[in-house]
C-alpha cells in the first residue's frame, strides 16, 4: 500500500471457515513485546463472507520525537513473517 502502510492476510483455521464478522465489529489483536501485553483491537478489511483468510490494514508506527516508542502493536505487526501466528479475541462492537 504505503511505505508504512500493510495488508496482512492470516489463514483461518480451514480454507472452509468464514470469519463471519459483521461491519462496525472489531477483534482484539494480543502479543507480547519484552515481558508487557500488547492488546489492539482492529477491524478487518476483508469481507464477512470470504472463506480461509482475513486481511487486516495495518499503518505501522514507527518511534519518532513525538512517539518515542511508536506504535506499539503496529510494529510488532510490521515485523511478522510468512508462518507467523497471531492471537485474537471477539467479536467485540455493535
Amino acid at each position: 500500500i504505503s511505505s508504512d502502510t500493510v495488508i496482512l492476510r492470516f489463514g483461518l483455521p480451514s480454507e472452509d471457515h468464514y470469519l463471519g464478522l459483521p461491519v462496525g465489529q472489531h477483534f482484539f489483536v494480543y502479543a507480547k513485546q519484552g515481558g508487557e501485553s500488547v492488546i489492539r483491537a482492529y477491524t478487518p478489511i476483508t469481507s464477512d463472507n470470504v472463506q480461509g483468510y482475513v486481511d487486516l490494514l495495518v499503518k505501522v508506527y514507527l518511534p519518532c520525537e513525538q512517539f518515542p516508542e511508536g506504535g506499539k502493536m503496529s510494529q510488532i505487526l510490521g515485523r511478522l513473517e510468512l508462518g507467523d501466528t497471531i492471537h485474537v479475541k471477539g467479536p467485540l462492537g455493535h
